[in-house]
């Protein structure tokens, strides 16, 4: 089974935390999805032990390693 993580996302959070959260190069602000898309890949890389100026690792998720 494959699980669409934006769309449940946006549908049980609600798309206006969302929008315009992440401005893009050009100064416009993203859409909720393409916000979203952007944290996630944010969180991805500082998970696999990156940096990022946008997102952190939450705490619960460390302390279960």
């Amino acid at each position: 089974m494959k699980i669409d993580l934006i769309g449940m996302i946006l549908n049980n959070a609600g798309r206006r935390c969302f929008d315009g959260a992440i401005i893009d190069d050009d100064g416009k602000q993203l859409d909720a999805a393409h916000s979203l898309d952007y944290m996630i890949m944010e969180y991805a890389k500082v998970r696999n032990g990156g940096e990022s100026s946008t997102v952190v690792v939450s705490r619960y998720v460390v302390e279960k390693k």
